[in-house]
């Protein structure tokens, strides 16, 4: 098939605009990146454009002289893994269940599932039912009621849903049972959209902060989110402190972590994914469209 010059040159403008809006997306980002390891005054004063200006890891070191850090990390990598796996075991065998064209009252329970998206119990009155049965300051506050996400839940009902009726015949003539065929044969072709609701259920962990806020209060249970916040206030605090009757040095200098760490704390906390990512990136696409398309 030939191209003709103008389709070449339309070709090659949208390759321009394309190459320009992933530079303007990533851009932002390698800004952050470079801003946290150079000299707050030359990025105040606009030095700091492509590379770092004045390499520094001052913002870095004074992180890691916080040990709670270390601690909020541990706790979100658990609740991370444990919570997603729970909601996994929760969510796909929910997914498959409604799913199938037989399971009576299928439509009824659909649409209950979604009310739920849309309707909830409201904050005061979800509190009220976690104190009333002692779950607060515990971690089944923050991993049984986020268990079973209905978005998610519906992105792999309608994978299953796309997968041949002729393999379940197949199975069910085999003398397989609906929790064989699930396990040996659903799971199995399920891993791209399985790998999707995984990413989706680790990055909610991950990003979570306002259910630690509001239902934790033990400081060797919070999250990462929690923990970085506390250490940006102790050193805002601090450097009100020092404003009050510091000397002008102190004050400078409580200016110019200050300023380090806003990046460095963007920096920390989005690095894992931004690591993790590209690993599972391959499955995204494919699982989003055969959860999200129907025949």
């Amino acid at each position: 098939m030939k191209f003709l010059k103008s389709d070449k040159f339309i070709d090659s403008i949208f390759v321009i605009i394309l190459i320009t809006v992933g530079l303007l997306c990533i851009y932002p980002i390698w800004y952050i990146l470079i801003a946290s390891v150079s000299e707050p005054n030359a990025v105040l004063s606009g030095e700091v454009l492509f590379w770092p200006v004045k390499f520094t890891m001052d913002g870095y070191k004074e992180l890691m002289e916080y040990p709670q850090l270390f601690v909020g990390f541990r706790n979100t990598i658990i609740y991370m893994f444990v919570g997603t796996f729970i909601s996994l075991v929760v969510t796909l065998p929910t997914a498959y269940a409604l799913s199938r064209k037989e399971l009576k009252g299928r439509r009824v329970l659909n649409f209950i599932f979604i009310i739920t998206m849309y309707f909830n119990g409201g904050l005061i009155p979800t509190y009220l039912l976690h104190s009333t049965i002692g779950w607060i300051n515990t971690v089944w506050c923050l991993l049984i009621p986020v268990a079973l996400n209905v978005y998610n839940m519906i992105l792999a009902r309608n994978a299953f849903e796309s997968m041949p009726e002729a393999l379940h015949e197949s199975a069910q003539l085999d003398g397989a049972s609906e929790f064989r065929y699930f396990i040996q044969f659903v799971i199995p072709l399920s891993k791209a959209t399985i790998a999707v609701i995984f990413l989706f259920c680790a990055l909610q962990w991950w990003n979570e902060y306002m259910r630690f806020v509001i239902y934790m209060d033990k400081p060797n249970l919070q999250s990462v989110q929690v923990i970085v916040r506390q250490i940006t206030t102790q050193i805002e605090s601090t450097f009100v402190q020092n404003e009050v009757g510091g000397s002008t040095a102190a004050i400078m200098e409580g200016k110019r972590l200050l300023e380090l760490l806003k990046y460095c704390v963007v920096v920390v906390v989005a690095l894992p994914f931004a690591i993790i990512y590209p690993f599972i990136q391959k499955y995204f696409n494919q699982g989003v469209m055969i959860g999200s398309v129907k025949e």
